[in-house]
């Protein structure tokens, strides 16, 4: 039987501020006991699994046994999260 997880987040590296210094830009602030995900108006976390870097996304899923992640994307660049 395949593992689903139908509720994953993601932050593209495109929506951080390497990519651009607009105030809705996400920054992730690595912390003990996981992450933080903010920008100029939200702050969320600690998220205690990899949020940013794929490689490390991909890890946890197999260290979790999950087969497939369901993702859906933002329609608005107000809030980029996935």
């Amino acid at each position: 039987m395949r593992r689903i997880d139908s509720h994953a987040h993601i932050v593209v590296p495109e929506v951080t501020p390497r990519y651009g210094s607009e105030p809705w830009r996400f920054e992730v602030t690595r912390i003990e006991g996981g992450q933080m995900v903010h920008n100029s108006t939200m702050a969320s976390g600690p998220t205690p699994r990899e949020i940013l870097d794929i490689e490390g996304v991909l890890a946890d899923m197999e260290e979790m046994r999950i087969d497939t992640m369901a993702l859906s994307t933002s329609s608005t660049p107000s809030v980029p999260i996935m």
